[in-house]
């Protein structure tokens, strides 16, 4: 009894600490300095604040930021949109922390290896960064932890309000991040796998595709583009351009032709990085928001072999001589960087890990359990959007999963043979099984 009292002591003890350093570091952040970090994207959310202030939908930025920066704006005033981001990205961090824990001891029950993951996901130092960016990576990670926690909940009380919860919070982080998107089909089967709240799942899944659809009509009203911003067919340019599969005689349109021979130095070459954005920027200017889908989805059908070849290549090359940490991370105004900051590469060794580790377990139990399914599907769905998707950062677009790995991390380092044999039988207990 007395060891158990000892025990419990020092988990609370470590709750306690861990809570308090991230309290510390924001009031360090906030008060002490104005130590925000700004990168190349964050002006664009602003013009797209600017749209929606217009009344009109931004092509570039979905709505969610956006419309946080208005209400900001409205509150303090435009002096005090840089602080109040900040603000609200540090307080629903420290939110994130509590739910963190909830969602970790749900799964592993209240012993070291909860109080690990949370600690790891609370002192992570790559998300102060972004706790002071202004970017939506803050939100994205935190949204995501909200999420997750609900999707556990509901897995183990199968609580309508939970079952609801988790469908919201993906319906707020796609207003954030389109990229997000490869969250849905994960989030979908896990709804539609889950006894008792499979039509309610199936009504969610049905709204949040509406609001999807919805948006692009949206979008085709006001720009004539058949998507949810024209950050896509950017990235599908540039995966084509880079690699030499478009040029300007593809297109009979003499108008479309002309563009294209204005807006490429030289048409025959390809581009570097420098003068890929240039020639990028003059297509989208004289092409018009529907002239340059247009062309890209045209190019798009056109090279579509092509692209696929591209996206292996990405991978062969650029994610495999990715390093295993990175430094470009800027850490407050008094370390000049971060500390190394795990790339999308750990990630990937982890899910291939994980998921062995999984179906070892499910084999042993011989039963299927869709909690798993979630956190393993999540990071993956990510990985795979940020791989074929972009055409570098894939640590930065990778960030949002990262606490999902953390629990799958501290799972294989604390306990793993624990819960090899006894994971998720709590998540089960209404029914004797996990699903």
């Amino acid at each position: 009894m007395a060891r158990f009292l000892t025990a419990s002591r020092a988990l609370r003890a470590g709750y306690l600490l861990t809570y308090a350093l991230v309290a510390l570091a924001g009031c360090l952040s906030l008060f002490t300095g104005d130590w925000k970090v700004e990168w190349y994207d964050s002006p664009s959310y602003f013009e797209a604040a600017q749209s929606l202030s217009w009344g009109m939908a931004d092509r570039v930025r979905t709505p969610l930021y956006p419309a946080l920066i208005l209400l900001l704006d409205a509150i303090a005033g435009k002096g005090a949109v840089m602080t109040g981001l900040r603000v609200v990205q540090w307080g629903l961090f420290f939110v994130g922390v509590g739910v963190m824990k909830r969602t970790a001891v749900r799964l592993w029950g209240d012993g070291v290896a909860a109080l690990a993951a949370t600690a790891l996901f609370a002192l992570y130092p790559a998300y102060w960064v972004y706790n002071d960016s202004i970017l939506t990576e803050s939100l994205a990670v935190t949204m995501t932890v909200f999420m997750v926690g609900a999707i556990t909940r509901g897995q183990q009380t199968r609580s309508r309000a939970a079952v609801v919860m988790a469908w919201v919070w993906l319906a707020a982080l796609l207003a954030l991040r389109p990229a997000l998107v490869g969250y849905l089909p994960v989030v979908a089967v896990w709804g539609l796998m889950l006894k008792g709240r499979r039509c309610l799942s199936g009504v969610m899944l049905a709204l949040t595709v509406g609001l999807l659809g919805g948006y692009t009509a949206l979008m085709r009203h006001t720009y004539g583009i058949s998507r949810l911003t024209t950050v896509s067919a950017t990235n599908t340019f540039a995966t084509l351009r880079l690699n030499g599969f478009i040029a300007p005689t593809d297109y009979a349109d003499p108008y479309t032709r002309a563009s294209l021979e204005c807006a490429f130095a030289e048409s025959g070459t390809v581009p570097t990085l420098e003068e890929w954005g240039g020639e990028n920027l003059t297509s989208m200017v004289l092409l018009g928001p529907q002239g340059y889908d247009r062309m890209i989805a045209e190019a798009a059908r056109r090279y579509r072999g092509e692209m696929a070849g591209c996206v292996v290549r990405r991978v062969e090359r650029d994610v495999a001589d990715y390093p295993l940490f990175e430094h470009r991370l800027f850490f407050w105004r008094y370390v000049r960087q971060a500390p190394p900051s795990p790339s999308i590469l750990w990630g990937a060794w982890g899910l291939a890990v994980t998921g062995i580790a999984l179906l070892g377990a499910m084999a042993v139990r011989r039963r299927w359990m869709p909690v798993a399914f979630v956190l393993c599907g999540l990071p993956s769905a990510l990985m795979v959007t940020a791989i074929a998707g972009a055409q570098g950062e894939f640590t930065r677009l990778f960030t949002p999963a990262m606490p999902v790995m953390m629990l799958w991390g501290v799972w294989l380092v604390v306990g793993f043979v624990e819960t090899l044999f006894g994971a998720f039988d709590h998540l089960g207990k209404r029914d004797g099984h996990g699903g």
